[in-house]
């Protein structure tokens, strides 16, 4: 539907093949009027398909259509920004839940039943303390893994952008490049006006990069001001052993409730180190952004300066995906409580 209606009017007056050829005729008021026409229905289309579509549909049709899915809202800053403030929500919620053991009670007289009723309690408590481990740390929508996958998608917009600024011609796109292998002969007028279009585009791109990465740090501050303390599961298993020695309870059932308390422990102290990790990650890359979005950066000439940034960058997205080997490894099949 799209390209019966827009083909005839936007694809050979903006130097759109379709096949990757550049088409040289048209004037600059028929190519205005065509982008300002073809962006809304651009908008349109992106909104409406799920983010997983964009590859095998028509992303690879045109370097605008392109650009246009990487800087729609839709495609990350929109999900980013209603998921951080629910999962807030969540954990708040769940935070309350949790609480430091009760002190032990003194006195001989009656202290037998006031263990007992702790006891329920702290089993209580346990069941709190995996539902706090689910939303933090499982697979595949605790805050941390969430906040780790976003951090992928940005790094992966990070590679994008030096392989277009690198390449000198975004991967063999042209104004409308959508992967035609032909070469194609233009004159000097004609190239200079689509080198221009793929710097704007470049530039764009890094705008939009530079949209997400603040409110995706502010996502990891805020989840790290609600990090559990790794060392709360241990202080109720050690009060529980404590209460369960003076009722007679099994050794048996004690050394299971520590057992189970540990593994939260360890998933807690896990989560914890994954998160301010991957928060150094995203720091480094807004200060990636804020060196790669000056002017000179798009010039030809800076192709040592962007060699060492793109090995940055490949480190710093490597470091995120083995940040998330680690987490999913050192996940226990957490059972409930004793």
């Amino acid at each position: 539907k799209v390209g019966r209606a827009c083909g005839p009017l936007a694809w050979p007056r903006v130097g759109i093949g379709y096949h990757g050829q550049p088409v040289a005729h048209g004037t600059s008021h028929r190519a205005a009027m065509t982008a300002e026409a073809l962006d809304p229905v651009l908008d349109a289309i992106v909104e409406h398909l799920a983010s997983g579509m964009l590859e095998g549909s028509f992303v690879r049709v045109c370097r605008r259509w392109l650009h246009t899915a990487i800087c729609h809202p839709s495609v990350f800053r929109n999900p980013v920004e209603a998921w951080y403030p629910m999962m807030c929500q969540q954990l708040d919620a769940q935070l309350l839940c949790i609480r430091e053991p009760p002190p032990v009670e003194g006195g001989a007289e009656g202290q037998g039943e006031v263990a007992v009723e702790d006891l329920r309690i702290a089993l209580e408590h346990a069941e709190e303390e995996l539902k706090l481990t689910e939303l933090a740390a499982a697979y595949p929508m605790g805050a941390t893994v969430v906040l780790l996958r976003h951090t992928c998608r940005l790094s992966c917009l990070m590679h994008w952008i030096h392989g277009a600024h690198l390449g000198g011609g975004d991967g063999g796109c042209a104004d409308g490049g959508g992967g035609g292998g032909g070469a194609s002969t233009v004159d000097a007028a004609t190239a200079g006006r689509l080198g221009a279009l793929r710097r704007g585009f470049r530039q764009g791109e890094v705008e939009e990069f530079r949209r997400r990465v603040r409110p995706l740090a502010q996502a990891a501050a805020g989840l790290r001001a609600r990090l559990p303390d790794p060392e709360l599961p241990l202080r109720w298993a050690a009060w529980f052993e404590e209460q369960g020695g003076i009722v007679g309870l099994p050794e048996n059932h004690c050394a299971r409730y520590r057992s189970q308390r540990e593994q939260v422990a360890a998933v807690w102290a896990n989560n914890r180190r994954t998160l301010l990790t991957t928060e150094e990650h995203i720091a480094a890359l807004d200060d990636w952004c804020g060196e790669f979005a000056e002017d000179k950066c798009f010039e030809e000439d800076s192709g040592r300066e962007a060699n060492s940034q793109r090995c940055s960058g490949t480190a710093c997205a490597s470091g995120v995906a083995s940040l998330l080997r680690r987490l999913l490894r050192c996940w226990p099949r957490l059972g409930g409580p004793a």
